[in-house]
C-alpha cells in the first residue's frame, strides 16, 4: 500500500463530517479542528484530482486526508497514515517519522 492508495481510500469529507464539519453548502464549513464559529472558514477542494482541505480562519493548516487527520487528531504524520490504515514501514520502510513529515507535505 502506498501514500496515494491510503490518500484515495479515504475520503476527505467523509472524515472533516465525522469530525463536526457540516459540509451542506458547497463544501465549506465551521472548521472542524479548531471548532471555529465562521461557517464558510473551512473549505475541501479538488486540486490536480485530489481531495484537499483548508483552514482560512485559523492556522490550522491544510493539505490532504492524511495532513487532516493529523491536525484534527493532533498526531504525527506516521501516526495519521497508520490510524488511516496504512502501514507505514511498508511505505517508508527506513525513514524516520521527520522525513514522513516531509514526504506528505
Amino acid at each position: 500500500m502506498n501514500i496515494d492508495t491510503i490518500i484515495q481510500s479515504n475520503d476527505l469529507s467523509d472524515w472533516a463530517t465525522k469530525a463536526g464539519a457540516d459540509l451542506s453548502t458547497s463544501n465549506r464549513s465551521a472548521c472542524p479542528i479548531h471548532k471555529g464559529n465562521n461557517e464558510t472558514g473551512f473549505a475541501i477542494y479538488t486540486e490536480a484530482g485530489k481531495q484537499k482541505w483548508k483552514c482560512h480562519t485559523k492556522d490550522c493548516g491544510g493539505g490532504d486526508v492524511i495532513d487532516f487527520i493529523a491536525a484534527w487528531q493532533n498526531k504525527t504524520t506516521k501516526e495519521a497514515i497508520e490510524f488511516l490504515g496504512g502501514k507505514t514501514a511498508e511505505i517508508y520502510p527506513d525513514a524516520p517519522d521527520a522525513a514522513l513529515q516531509a514526504q506528505a507535505i
